[in-house]
């Protein structure tokens, strides 16, 4: 369902617009990184009808969103060492992405 919402909003809120930013905030364990990467891959996938997706909205979405005249340029920022570096290591092991999209960021103190 969130998966959906996010598309969604992304598809008809940032259509057209440059330098936007999305973030998801959540406490420990809610599954922030885990829908980071998801939506990561998602949007960096070729999309068409028989991607095996039953949900026409969400195609249509990601369509809408892979129409747009520049490409999407997509990062994860995570500050966690260790976790930086499974991911990167994750992408860099994953067809569509690369380890170049994850960046290192300072927790705020």
């Amino acid at each position: 369902m969130a998966v959906r919402q996010i598309i969604s909003w992304l598809a008809k809120d940032f259509a057209g617009q440059e330098n936007s930013i999305f973030v998801v905030r959540g406490g420990p364990g809610t599954g922030k990184t885990v829908l980071g990467i998801y939506l990561l891959k998602l949007l960096s996938s070729d999309i068409d009808e028989d991607s095996g997706s039953e949900d026409e909205e969400l195609i249509e979405n990601l369509q809408r969103i892979h129409q747009k005249k520049e490409p999407l340029k997509l990062g994860a920022v995570i500050s966690m060492t260790n976790l930086r570096n499974i991911v990167k290591d994750t992408f860099r092991q994953t067809y569509g992405l690369d380890e170049k999209m994850v960046y290192f960021s300072k927790p705020d103190r």
